[in-house]
């Protein structure tokens, strides 16, 4: 912007620039980013890969304690979505429309979302012991969700992952001895669902849920079945590897003896479907080729990412531009 001294003379007004003036300064600029390393970027080191891997992308690192006021991070794919809960292994929020596990239960005073995969240690809520037991700590990738915590001289670690094009979650939950003794514990896995099917209800503001489902013990499979009684929804969730003790309707037990650098792994299913029959057949599938499914999901996820920077691709209708760098922080 111009505007006329009381001499006569064209002026500009402090802290504006002309076109031309603009123009000047951002070739200086970029003639000095050329001429002098970014923040970040290191003379001579190898460029970085132009399309980024699952890893790449991943989030900080951050641990939060119970009480802090946070949005916990979701797992995905191209049917639905799934919540982390505040605590190191639990799951809510299970939406696949129109079919839902784990939503707001419509019953009287209803105690909103349903929490399923908690664990319990020694009878007690594992999120519940004194700090800094109440600490978890989130680092999100595209392809899963990893959380740690440290109870009673134990160190708990689970990967929370939706398999490709499947109504299901799964979760690998790891439990490590580092205590320096020897020790045994009961660990406990208490399962909810509240599943539902909703074909009229709206997605956008909560994620809807039966509060009286019939839950049946698959005691060869050492799983449960959730059937709902008001539309055709089952959800069918269990651990690996299977256990015959089971209480209070919807908690599979077991009992540990660990020796100091012990770690223990266990791997929870949640398949939904319409139908029993079609959900026990994920649920068998998942847990016979667990580790094979794990590492399938990151493949597919990794395949998925390279199709965005990929021009003619068959996943999306464009492109993602690449970028040659050296620079860390781009």
């Amino acid at each position: 912007m111009r505007y006329l001294r009381k001499d006569g003379a064209v002026t500009h007004r402090a802290g504006e620039l002309s076109r031309r003036s603009f123009l000047r300064a951002s070739a200086a600029a970029a003639i000095l980013s050329r001429a002098v390393p970014a923040s970040g970027d290191t003379v001579g080191s190898r460029a970085l890969p132009s399309v980024p891997a699952p890893a790449d992308l991943a989030s900080d690192r951050i641990t939060y304690n119970f009480r802090d006021l946070i949005c916990t991070p979701a797992a995905q794919n191209e049917l639905g979505y799934a919540k982390a809960s505040k605590s190191v292994s639990g799951v809510t929020g299970i939406s696949f429309p129109p079919l839902a596990c784990c939503g707001v239960a419509e019953i009287p005073w209803s105690p909103g979302f349903l929490l399923t995969c908690e664990l319990f240690l020694n009878g007690r809520l594992l999120i519940s012991y004194p700090p800094p037991a109440d600490q978890v700590t989130y680092t999100w990738y595209p392809h899963r969700i990893v959380r740690e915590a440290r109870v009673e001289g134990l160190h708990f670690t689970s990967q929370t992952f939706m398999p490709s094009k499947q109504r299901m979650v799964a979760e690998s939950i790891a439990v490590e001895n580092r205590s320096g003794e020897r020790r045994k514990i009961t660990l406990s896995f208490d399962l909810r669902a509240g599943v539902a099917a909703k074909p009229d209800k709206p997605w956008f503001n909560s994620c809807p849920g039966e509060g009286d489902n019939l839950i049946h013990w698959d005691a060869a499979r050492g799983c449960l079945a959730f059937e709902a009684q008001h539309s055709k929804a089952v959800s069918i969730q269990g651990v690996a590897p299977r256990t015959d003790h089971f209480e209070r309707d919807r908690m599979l037990v077991y009992e540990l003896a660990m020796n100091p650098g012990d770690t223990r792994t266990f791997h929870y299913v949640n398949a939904l479907a319409e139908d029993a029959a079609t959900a026990l057949a994920a649920y068998d599938r998942a847990q016979e080729g667990f580790d094979a499914l794990l590492k399938e999901n990151e493949e597919t996820v990794r395949s998925l990412i390279r199709s965005a920077f990929t021009p003619g691709n068959s996943e999306f209708s464009g492109h993602l531009p690449q970028l040659a760098t050296r620079n860390r922080e781009l």
